[in-house]
Order: structure tokens, then C-alpha cells, then sequence
């Protein structure tokens, strides 16, 4: 049946059982439903190659997008949100396609936390540090500091240039020890192998050396 001109419906219209329903007392439409709730209350899936919201999306359960949602998933039921995975086991998920290699995160502007930073490894092209606290061990291939550090264990495996080392507790070196300046030992006992060479105008003791 074609309609040449405009076809008016004053008292609503439903198709089939809960197929279209039209509330024309209050202005609502019904897909699936003969009680609908808001302008347009579809009950089931809504398939479109394009949608526009200009308003504000309220999703009440799960938002994925994505084959099997793992390009962005936001769990209503739980609150977790996944970027890269479809099952975010934190607040904020996000994982790259394979764990190294692979840029997951970037930041563009500055990043403020305020707990914990757990970091398996770290590759810093630059970085300026204010203070470095270090309580357990740390591995370091080569160091540049100028100003003072206090760690508890430091491990230099490469060559180490600094122009002040204080020592507190025990220092162990295992390697060739060379010193530019002045030694000074102000302990009570300064033991002394092989493997130092001192190119200075002399070595300063206060204590008692064994050599």
C-alpha cells in the first residue's frame, strides 16, 4: 500500500504483540515494549552503522567496544574498565598485545600519583630525580650523581666516576680501586689487598692499617 501524503495517527498505533507500540498521550515510542520510558525504549538489540549522542549516554550495565569488546570494556557490575582487554582485573586495565615492546600506556603532559609505582623494569632515556630513596639493593650498571645520595646497598657492576663517596656501614669492592685524591680512613682498621692504587700525593690513617 503506498501513501502519497501524510499519514496521521491520533491515538497511538501498535504493531503486532509488543513488535511497535506509540503512546500518543505522552510522546513515547515502544520497540518491543507497550510501556515505554523514554522518547524511543527499545527492549533488545539495536543494530546502525553510525550513531550520534549529543546528549549525555548513561549505560547501565557493560559498554564494550571491539571484537569480543577487547578494545575498550567498562564494567558496570564491578567498575573496573579495560583498555586492550575484554576481563580488567584492576580499576584501570590496560595491556598492549604482547608485555614488552609494545608502547600500552602514553602520557602527553604530566602524571601525578600519589600511591604506590610498581614497576617490573624501567627504561629512563632522561630523568631528573629530586631524591632517591633506595632501601634494599640496588643493581646499577652506570651512575651519575651530582649531588649527595644515601642508599643502604649499592652494587656498581661497570666503571664508577664520583667526586665524593661516603661511606657509613661496611663497603665491599671487588674490583681495582683507583683513587685520584687524597685517601682518608678514619676508622680503626683499614684493611687493604692487592687491588688498590692510589695516584695521590699519599695515603691519610688514623687507624690501624693491615695490608
Amino acid at each position: 500500500m503506498g501513501v502519497n501524503k501524510n499519514f496521521v495517527v491520533k491515538n497511538g498505533i501498535e504493531v503486532n504483540t509488543n513488535l511497535v507500540f506509540a503512546d500518543a498521550t505522552n510522546n513515547l515510542v515502544g520497540i518491543a515494549t507497550t510501556t515505554p520510558t523514554s522518547t524511543l525504549n527499545v527492549v533488545g538489540g539495536i543494530g546502525a552503522t553510525h550513531l550520534s549522542v549529543t546528549g549525555v549516554g548513561t549505560f547501565d550495565q557493560d559498554l564494550k567496544v571491539g571484537s569480543s569488546a577487547t578494545t575498550f570494556s567498562a564494567l558496570g557490575s564491578s567498575g573496573l574498565v579495560g583498555v586492550g582487554t575484554a576481563s580488567p582485573a584492576y580499576l584501570l586495565d590496560v595491556r598492549a598485545e604482547v608485555s614488552t615492546g609494545s608502547t600500552a600506556l602514553f602520557v602527553q603532559g604530566d602524571a601525578h600519583i600519589t600511591g604506590d609505582l610498581n614497576i617490573d623494569d624501567i627504561v629512563l632515556d632522561q630523568a631528573t630525580i629530586n631524591q632517591l630513596d633506595v632501601t634494599g639493593i640496588a643493581t646499577i650498571s652506570k651512575l651519575g650523581v651530582t649531588g649527595l645520595t644515601t642508599t643502604t646497598d649499592l652494587l656498581v657492576s661497570g666503571m664508577t666516576t664520583t667526586g665524593r663517596l661516603v661511606v657509613s656501614a661496611g663497603a665491599t669492592i671487588g674490583a681495582a680501586l683507583t683513587v685520584g685524591g687524597n685517601l682518608d680512613v678514619n676508622g680503626t682498621t683499614a684493611t687493604i689487598g692487592t687491588g688498590i692504587t692510589a695516584n695521590a700525593t699519599g695515603i691519610n690513617v688514623t687507624g690501624v692499617v693491615t695490608a
